[in-house]
């Protein structure tokens, strides 16, 4: 069949969106995250970037962040000297530094090295938590997660390694933990490096220092075979918004990660255990760099209501992109059923094609057209029909299923049985809906398996 693409450019203008978008908004195409030129550099003269921050009732924030402290050369090799230091700021663009706040450990200590990469949560009764990378001076000590608590954020007390790097997928340290508490458990993220990727694991508990590993000590948000993420999904941080937990996550390609290409990427679960990646654009949330950048990254809601990614830039400074509303031309592709799909059953009627129960036995009403000119991101596909009847049998037979096909890969990407009740009303047209993420490299059909149980027309497919 010679495949013909209708294409139309729908405008979406921010005036028709009263309120801030929110991350559901971003994954569906409405929204974009936008890079503000400003510096953002502060006093402490090294830039504010792998930081967590915490609200406080005076309308000031508490801005956690890695403090370097100079270096050490262990058996040849220069590695950093870091702690944690905290900074103060009412507007996310100034920054009063009020130093160190957790140091590094006494020597022998498995954090005597490193005790940084924090992240903080103050909870409902006011007591501080705060979870941090710590390494040491010995290969006993490549990284591994400790704990520390406080009542006012400034003066912590430490309680020891609380996660040790193990199994195969940690076997070469764990680290950059991040902190999320729901009703009275704690979901902690946290990276696992196996000696060639990292991957993001979790635990959870009542007590941070009881924890347990999730989903069997698997990886959680796993690296991909190729592309942005196939050598490191990192350092992140974790919100709940829109009925989902929303995860972005530094990200970078194989080894030597000196020299691969670094971003950030985003993940949305129901229950912080079960990760969807979102392939928008290919992947990535932050332009993709050769060389360190863009990574790190932060959510931040700064005090005008709107979401933010702050992160780290070339050169060891402070970047930011503003979550807004997508007033860019919105591409569309319209499949009419009678001209542009292919049929095994069923034949033109009206504005589109049907099949009936007395000329027809079951089959693909539409299928095709084998397009590849889906871009890359999130999509969804949207079919026009009518039934004759919606009622009979108590609306339970299944008369139709939807699918969005991969032709390449030979898989079905998403799909929904439709059944009589499904339709509110006889010989009207309705739309159904699903979405998917579409990929380069994609040959696509969007199809409908006709049942041979009521008459059913099929004016287009509409992919958005």
């Amino acid at each position: 069949m010679k495949t013909t693409l209708i294409a139309a450019l729908l405008l979406a203008t921010a005036s028709a969106n009263s309120a801030e978008p929110m991350l559901s908004d971003f994954w569906s195409g409405r929204a974009v995250f936008s890079i503000t030129g400003e510096s953002l550099d502060t006093d402490t003269r090294k830039g504010l970037h792998f930081l967590s921050d915490v609200k406080q009732p005076d309308g000031r924030y508490a801005v956690f962040y890695i403090r370097n402290e100079g270096a050490v050369t262990l058996s040849g090799t220069v590695f950093p000297l870091q702690s944690v230091g905290l900074a103060y700021t009412r507007d996310w663009k100034t920054f009063n530094d009020a130093g160190r706040v957790l140091p590094r450990g006494v020597p022998g200590a498995f954090d005597e090295r490193i005790a940084s990469f924090a992240d903080v949560w103050r909870d409902t009764d006011g007591r501080w938590h705060m979870v941090y990378e710590g390494a040491g001076m010995t290969a006993s000590f490549p990284g591994d997660i400790g704990y520390a608590t406080s009542s006012n954020g400034v003066n912590w007390t430490k309680h020891g390694m609380i996660l040790k790097h193990s199994g195969n997928g940690e076997r070469g340290n764990n680290g950059t933990p991040s902190l999320f508490k729901e009703g009275g458990t704690w979901y902690m993220h946290y990276h696992g490096f196996d000696g060639t990727d990292v991957r993001v694991f979790g635990a959870s508990g009542t007590s941070l220092t009881s924890l347990t590993r999730m989903n069997g000590g698997r990886a959680l948000v796993n690296t991909s075979a190729n592309g942005f993420d196939s050598g490191t999904v990192g350092k992140r941080s974790v919100i709940k918004m829109d009925g989902y937990y929303w995860m972005v996550y530094e990200a970078s390609t194989e080894q030597p990660f000196d020299r691969a290409r670094w971003t950030s990427g985003l993940a949305r679960s129901r229950d912080l255990v079960n990760w969807e990646k979102w392939q928008g654009t290919g992947g990535p949330v932050l332009p993709v760099l050769n060389g360190f950048g863009n990574d790190g990254p932060e959510w931040v809601t700064t005090p005008d209501g709107k979401l933010n990614i702050y992160y780290r830039k070339p050169g060891n400074t402070t970047g930011r992109a503003v979550l807004v509303w997508n007033t860019a031309p919105v591409q569309e592709w319209l499949y009419q059923a009678e001209t542009h799909l292919s049929h095994q059953v069923g034949r033109r009627d009206a504005e589109g094609w049907s099949a009936a129960t007395a000329l027809d036995g079951s089959g693909y009403l539409s299928y095709g057209p084998y397009t590849t000119s889906i871009s890359p991101g999130a999509r969804s596909a949207t079919w026009r029909l009518l039934i004759d009847n919606h009622t009979a049998n108590g609306g339970t037979d299944t008369v139709a299923t939807l699918d969005v096909f991969d032709a390449n890969a030979n898989r079905s990407l998403v799909t929904q049985n439709l059944r009589r009740g499904n339709f509110s009303q006889a010989n009207a047209y309705q739309l159904f809906t699903l979405s998917f993420n579409a990929l380069a490299g994609q040959r696509l059909e969007f199809r409908l398996h006709w049942k041979d149980r009521a008459y059913i027309r099929q004016d287009y497919v509409r992919v958005r």
